[in-house]
């Protein structure tokens, strides 16, 4: 346990190696490190200088969790079939699921669903952020395998888009570093954490054009915004906070060109709760 006398609000310095060097300055308003447990990768500075946490060997290439071509995705008069791939091509020796990169050159379907969630946690890694593994590793890949189609099933529209079409779906994080630090440093206000981190990072004009690049390279025909809300923010009053993660990659994905139009969903990881099983385009 280290205990150093903290400021009120948390600071932090983030070194980011890709896509390229730079350093972010993130606060977070009320957390303070009282209950800091130092994991492996943040630096402080010697006391009684101590001002703020340096979190560096977090956000370089080693530490991304790529995107991943996780299932194919069947409507046939009603009845709905998700198939796992035959083998696992992404961290095999570690990944719960049987992944494909996205760049699959063999192209079995005939359309892509993107769930777009928000960024790795610690079970998208081994043991720390220099062992990524894929995308959905814990409860929210549980509950995209057992909901998937109860969520597909509640938007007659989109059952209307899949009947009859092979599809598959790939899994996206806009920031695929580990916002929430877990690896790094524990807060037991982790969730406040990972919303500034995260949204520092994304803040970035590089992060943006990465995704962006992503998307693109996917050729999405339908796109599902799954992105967390911030930590307290109600979803009725997402559009009114534009500071939300939900709020933002909706914003984002709307100024993407192509005629689209993406859907919106509660985060996986609460898909068990059959009062966020919901998909509606354009939900405010």
């Amino acid at each position: 346990m280290t205990r150093f006398p903290w400021p009120e609000d948390l600071s932090m310095q983030l070194i980011l190696t890709c896509p390229n060097g730079q350093e972010l300055e993130v606060n977070v308003p009320g957390v303070t490190a009282k209950e800091l447990v130092d994991v492996s990768r943040a630096h402080y500075p010697p006391p009684p200088a101590i001002d703020r946490v340096i979190i560096n060997h977090t956000f370089g290439v080693q530490n991304i969790v790529p995107d991943v071509d996780r299932y194919r995705f069947r409507l046939a008069h009603g009845r709905i079939a998700l198939r796992p791939h035959p083998a696992c091509e992404v961290s095999p020796c570690s990944n719960h699921y049987y992944d494909m990169p996205p760049e699959d050159p063999n192209a079995d379907y005939s359309k892509t669903i993107v769930i777009v969630l928000e960024s790795p946690h610690k079970d998208e890694y081994l043991r720390d952020v220099s062992q990524p593994i894929a995308p959905a590793q814990g409860s929210t890949g549980s509950n995209i395998q057992d909901y998937l189609d109860c969520v597909i099933r509640k938007c007659p529209a989109l059952c209307d888009e899949l009947e009859g079409i092979e599809a598959r779906v790939v899994l996206a994080n806009p920031v695929q570093f580990q916002t929430s630090l877990a690896s790094v440093v524990r807060w037991s206000d982790w969730h406040l954490v990972r919303d500034a981190v995260w949204r520092d990072i994304w803040n970035s004009q590089l992060i943006q054009e990465d995704f962006e690049a992503r998307l693109e390279s996917y050729s999405p025909d339908i796109i599902i915004n799954a992105c967390t809300h911030d930590a307290g923010c109600k979803r009725e009053r997402c559009g009114r906070n534009a500071d939300c993660k939900k709020h933002k990659i909706r914003a984002f994905l709307a100024g993407l060109s192509g005629d689209l139009d993406p859907y919106e969903i509660a985060h996986p990881f609460s898909w068990h709760l059959h009062r966020t099983l919901y998909v509606a385009a354009n939900e405010q």
